[in-house]
């Protein structure tokens, strides 16, 4: 998801969807410095059960994408 700073507005919408379906994620987070706190706490405040990596792809400030892995139980 690459929204140009309204991540943490589709997270917020898609709160139901995390919680039911527990998708895999990729949110971009340079675009507020902020969100290298807010979007992990917010993922993780919906359901905890997430690995979480960090992915930069330029050399410059751009392109950061954190990574949101299900972890599955074990059955």
């Amino acid at each position: 998801m690459d929204i140009e700073g309204a991540e943490s507005f589709a997270i917020e919408g898609g709160e139901k969807t995390i919680m039911n379906n527990h998708p895999k994620i990729a949110i971009s987070v340079y675009h507020k410095s902020s969100d290298f706190r807010k979007i992990p706490e917010q993922i993780l405040s919906i359901r905890s059960d997430y690995k979480i990596y960090l992915r930069h792809y330029t050399e410059s400030i751009y392109e950061t994408v954190m990574f949101f892995i299900p972890i599955k139980e074990s059955r």
